[in-house]
């Protein structure tokens, strides 16, 4: 199987991954860990449960498409997917990417609404989680 599409496939088992994870949280987190969002799709508000799921194929599919990228990086030669600065590189893209352009787009993010002063290391805690689960997904299946 192509290399790229090995990538996809490694982008989408590290979130869904990260996805569990952050079910786990949200179970065991105690009174402090909130889920506050409420989505809105096209000028339509959804009930939790349509948007969990809403969320939940979002972020596997940027997942997805964050492994192909890298994958597509990787086969043209930008990136190797040997050498740790590479995934180091994009952990920094990803946030930058996914923190200045798709979080803002449902409201939150660097340039979204007023998060806590926390949020941008969240944000790349996040990002080094997911890149640490790909590299070590992507280099077995690669």
């Amino acid at each position: 199987m192509n290399s790229i599409l090995l990538a996809g496939a490694a982008g989408f088992a590290a979130g869904a991954v990260m996805i569990l994870l952050s079910h786990l949280v949200l179970r065991t987190g105690g009174d402090d860990v909130r889920d506050l969002d409420q989505l809105r799709l096209f000028g339509k508000r959804y009930s939790r449960r349509e948007s969990h799921i809403i969320g939940i194929i979002i972020h596997a599919l940027l997942y997805g498409a964050a492994g192909i990228v890298f994958g597509a990086l990787a086969h043209f030669g930008i990136f190797s997917a040997d050498e740790p600065a590479s995934y180091a590189a994009y952990t920094l893209i990803l946030a930058l990417v996914f923190g200045g352009v798709f979080l803002p787009l449902e409201g939150h993010g660097l340039f979204g609404a007023r998060e806590d002063a926390w949020f941008a290391i969240d944000l790349i805690i996040a990002n080094v989680i997911w890149v640490l689960l790909f590299g070590a997904i992507f280099s077995l299946v690669v």
